[in-house]
């Protein structure tokens, strides 16, 4: 996040609130699913416009942090 990147997560702790939510900067995948994983990162590899939307929502929450 500090990076500007999004990030892929598993839904497992708070790392969906931090993630997710109505204004999401990465994505959240279900826990021990290696398909929703592989096709999370798949998606942000194939759309660079969602994956420069989600980095720079992801290093604006970062920013809030720290």
């Amino acid at each position: 996040m500090s990076l500007g990147l999004p990030s892929v997560v598993t839904d497992v702790g708070d790392h969906a609130l931090v993630v997710g939510g109505d204004d999401p900067c990465g994505l959240v995948v279900p826990p021990a699913s290696p398909n929703a994983l592989a096709a999370a990162v798949a998606k942000l590899v194939e759309d660079p416009r969602l994956r420069d939307d989600l980095g720079r929502r992801a290093r604006q929450r970062y920013s809030k942090f720290y």
